[in-house]
């Protein structure tokens, strides 16, 4: 975000005028960081190498997430892509869920 010039009034509006999704492009970003700082302090690691630890978590915590939604019937695997990686699609069962 960019710095802000001009009156309180002026913030107040631009603050209003933000979207969800850029707050939580936000929110996203910050969260990213701590978590970040967090690992370099706990593993005294340097910022690449938090960051890929980072990844590395997300990743698994992507896989966990998919596998429970698999196992509830929310999504189902409906083929694969050239790599042979899965490619899911949301189920009826998940749909009304969404709703």
């Amino acid at each position: 975000m960019k710095p802000f010039k001009g009156s309180v009034d002026d913030l107040l509006k631009k603050c209003s005028l933000i979207s969800k999704k850029e707050i939580d492009a936000i929110d996203f970003e910050a969260e990213k960081n701590t978590s970040i700082s967090f690992i370099m302090k706990e593993m005294d690691c340097s910022f690449d190498e938090a960051v890929e630890y980072y990844k590395q978590i997300a990743l698994i915590e992507t896989k966990k997430a998919i596998n429970f939604l698999l196992e509830t019937g929310d999504v189902e695997v409906v083929g694969y892509n050239e790599n042979g990686e899965a490619l899911y699609a949301i189920t009826k069962k998940g749909k009304k869920k969404v709703k």
